[in-house]
């Protein structure tokens, strides 16, 4: 190990997260790893609660936390700032809301030294859902992939977001440039396809070593919804882009880009609620043509894809029509099923009241 370097460095945003920290770095800090092995960059992203006076009592007290403040630039931005000033063989960005599992320092440290050939070792989350208490493990059905690429086509969530599941190699994400995309929702998304087609070597840590926080979610307004939608689009475009660069030509290129275009039909199943909203209509109008020519494009090559995956590409392929049917069938059987409760509270006959003779 180089001088002033450590095994792991694992990278904590900050930002309006004062009722969650405390836990979050606990959990760091009540682990049998001894301090010299790992660094916490606790990266201040202009935070405007009291999070860093909690942040600042743990740095009195651990000589391993920096931190490192900056304007608020959003998530992505943390994350590459604390990445650059990141000193350890390997990384882990760890959210600051979320929190590690009881003895995961050493998990981790064994499997990598046992695997020192890999790069991206990716872990079971542990699922904390806020609102009702439930914990679950995350289902993981291929535990035995091999490379990044296995993981993500055989493993259904697993360009989804939460890259705080990778521990990943330093020179990996040096290698290939790999950082977050500033200014978008959904930035671990955007990032996790890359690096996962990138990564010729990713092993499973089949035991839970840490715990993602699904937060009380509240409604959501509009404007933010829509935000979300355009950043969707603009992070297909992105990634169409790594596709032709980096996939083209492969054996796995449709397969590919059929998982990058669950960006775009994340755009309606995101908003399912306002799809017939003022909102949506001018969204949709403005990405139509992105919508429908991507997944017709993908259509001309169904036998790349199962039957499961060919009916998911038309229901996107001719949008909002079905989604229209469906709710004139749904309207339609509601209003038979109130004729017939009111027929058998009036005893009389349902044809009767279809005829329009009561």
């Amino acid at each position: 190990m180089k001088k002033n370097s450590c095994f792991l460095s694992i990278i904590v945003p900050i930002y309006n997260v004062e009722p969650f920290i405390a836990q979050c770095l606990s959990s760091i800090y009540n682990q049998q790893l001894p301090d010299e092995e790992y660094e916490v960059i606790a990266v201040n992203d202009g935070t405007p609660d009291g999070s860093m006076n909690i942040v600042s009592q743990f740095a009195r007290r651990y000589q391993n936390l920096k931190i490192v403040n900056q304007k608020n630039q959003g998530l992505s931005v943390a994350r590459n700032t604390g990445f650059a000033h990141a000193k350890g063989e390997y990384v882990w960005f760890v959210d600051s809301d979320d929190w590690l599992t009881e003895n995961s320092l050493n998990i981790v440290f064994d499997t990598i030294k046992q695997y020192p050939q890999i790069d991206v070792f990716a872990t079971v989350l542990m699922m904390q859902y806020e609102k009702t208490g439930k914990v679950e493990i995350e289902y993981v059905p291929n535990l035995k992939v091999q490379s990044g690429r296995d993981y993500m086509f055989r493993n259904h969530n697993a360009n989804r977001g939460a890259c705080q599941r990778y521990i990943f190699k330093k020179t990996f994400l040096e290698r290939y440039d790999l950082k977050f995309m500033p200014g978008v929702y959904h930035e671990d998304g955007e990032f996790s396809n890359r690096m996962l087609y990138l990564a010729d070597s990713l092993r499973i840590i089949a035991t839970p070593v840490y715990n993602y926080r699904i937060r009380k979610s509240g409604s959501i307004m509009s404007s933010r919804k829509m935000k979300m939608n355009y950043d969707l689009v603009k992070i297909y475009m992105v990634l169409s882009d790594f596709a032709e660069c980096h996939v083209k030509g492969n054996d796995d290129y449709w397969a590919f880009k059929l998982k990058i275009y669950e960006c775009l039909a994340d755009t309606i199943l995101f908003s399912r609620k306002e799809i017939f909203s003022k909102e949506f209509s001018l969204f949709y109008q403005e990405n139509e043509h992105i919508i429908k020519h991507e997944a017709r494009k993908l259509l001309l090559h169904a036998s790349e894809f199962t039957l499961t995956q060919v009916l998911y590409l038309l229901k996107f392929a001719s949008f909002p029509k079905l989604e229209t049917q469906m709710k004139q069938v749904i309207k339609k059987m509601l209003i038979k099923l109130r004729l017939y409760r009111y027929a058998y509270e009036e005893n009389i006959s349902y044809n009767e009241i279809s005829r329009g003779h009561v």
